[in-house]
């Protein structure tokens, strides 16, 4: 929906748990920051759009990551303004276990030097907020994003079932898709 100035007053949004990792097989929470399964890379590549995303946040973690590449990589991404990985998507026990905390923004770069990390606090992976303020911080600096920009429809978030929850109350399994309606002036998701 559009308002006179052609800005949208809401954007669809596509919620995105990353594939299987392989923290999730045996709950192997000492798992530092693991990478997707092969079942897991499958779950991303299956993934299929009705409407190509315009913009694609992600979650620094490299489940999160691996599943943005695989999502993306057979198709036409020149249409996609953005890739951005914003480190409020981190997952709930970010800097407490080892399979939700990251690595240095360095090491990102060099591990997928596709992707622009540049926007990363340095110590991003160690959070300063607990989730649910992480949570809001993230659906307000959507909706700052979004008001400035007339031409977004849809918006990718691939994140993890912890963010997931906060967002929606709703319990995702891996690669499943929450769809909602974000009200741009609101910071509000409607699912």
């Amino acid at each position: 929906m559009r308002t006179m100035q052609n800005k949208p007053t809401s954007v669809k949004i596509l919620l995105i748990r990353h594939g299987q990792a392989y923290h999730n097989i045996d709950n192997d929470y000492s798992l530092k920051d693991p990478t997707l399964t092969k079942l897991g890379i499958q779950q991303a590549k299956n993934i299929k759009f009705k409407l190509n995303p315009d913009i694609v946040y992600f979650s620094p973690l490299t489940r999160t990551i691996e599943t943005t590449k695989y999502i993306f990589k057979n198709k036409d991404i020149k249409d996609i303004k953005k890739f951005i990985p914003h480190e409020d998507l981190q997952e709930t026990y970010a800097g407490e276990r080892p399979c939700d905390t990251g690595i240095c923004t360095k090491s990102l770069q060099k591990n997928f030097p596709t992707f622009d990390f540049s926007n990363l606090r340095k110590k991003w992976f160690e959070p300063t907020v607990i989730q649910e303020k992480r949570v809001k911080n993230f659906l307000t600096f959507l909706s700052k994003e979004l008001d400035k920009k007339t031409d977004v429809k849809c918006v990718v978030v691939v994140t993890h079932a912890g963010t997931i929850y906060r967002l929606t109350g709703k319990k995702v399994e891996n690669c499943e898709i929450v769809e909602c309606k974000f009200m741009v002036k609101t910071a509000k998701l409607i699912c």
